[in-house]
C-alpha cells in the first residue's frame, strides 16, 4: 500500500488543525494557548510525508517556524523559475546560432575517449537535423591516443531529428554534442583500450 499525504492528514483538521496552503506547501497549526501546545505539520511540494512535524514553546515561535518554512519553499520556487526562464532563453540564443553545415562534436567515455562528430542538414525553430559523419585521425599516434578532425563529406549514419539544447543536441542519455571549435579532439586509439 503506498501512502498518499491524505493518510498523513485526513485527521488533523478534526483534531483542531487550521489548514494553510499555497504554490508548494500545504501546513497544519495546533494552537492550545491554556494548555501552552503549539504544533505544525509540514509539507513542501507534492511530497506524501510531512518534512516536518514540530512542537513549539509558544505562539510566536509557531509562526516564525511556519513562516521561514513557507518562505523557504517560495524562494525555491521562484529560483526555479528564474533557473527555467535562464535555461529558456539560453535555448533560444543557441537555436538562433545553429546553422546548416555547422559540425558537432561529442566526446564522450568513461576509461576510453570516444569522439562522434555531428553535422547539421537542416534547422527548423529548436529542432535541427544533422547526421553523423566520419572523422580523420592525425598522424601523431603515440599507440593510446590521436588527434581526431571531422570529415564532412564522409556520412556514416542516418539523419536524426534533435531538439536544440542550452549547449548543443542531447544525443543520448550520458552525452551532449557541442559546436566543434575545429581544432583536433584528443582520442582513444586502437590500442588504448578500445
Amino acid at each position: 500500500m503506498k501512502l498518499d499525504r491524505e493518510f498523513f492528514t485526513y485527521n488533523l483538521v478534526s483534531e483542531g488543525y487550521v489548514k494553510k496552503e499555497g504554490e508548494g506547501y500545504e501546513v497544519y497549526t495546533f494552537v492550545n494557548e491554556e494548555e501552552n501546545v503549539y504544533r505544525a505539520k509540514l509539507f513542501g511540494g507534492k511530497r506524501a510525508k510531512p518534512d516536518g512535524f514540530y512542537r513549539y514553546g509558544t505562539l510566536e515561535s509557531l509562526n516564525d517556524g511556519v513562516e521561514k518554512f513557507i518562505k523557504n519553499i517560495t524562494d525555491r520556487i521562484e529560483s526555479k523559475k528564474e533557473e527555467a526562464a535562464k535555461r529558456k532563453e539560453k535555448v533560444k540564443k543557441m537555436a538562433a546560432e545553429v546553422k546548416v553545415g555547422d559540425i558537432y562534436v561529442n566526446s564522450w567515455g568513461y576509461d576510453e575517449t570516444h569522439v562522434d562528430f555531428y553535422k547539421v542538414l537542416s534547422v527548423k525553430g529548436s529542432f535541427a537535423e544533422i547526421v553523423a559523419i566520419g572523422s580523420k585521425t592525425s598522424d601523431d599516434y603515440n599507440g593510446f591516443y590521436h588527434s581526431s578532425s571531422a570529415a564532412p563529406d564522409l556520412v556514416t549514419g542516418e539523419p536524426m531529428r534533435k531538439k536544440i539544447g542550452e549547449y548543443g543536441f542531447k544525443i543520448n542519455s550520458y552525452s551532449t554534442a557541442n559546436k566543434w571549435d575545429g581544432t583536433g579532439m584528443h582520442e582513444t586509439g586502437p590500442y588504448g583500450g578500445r
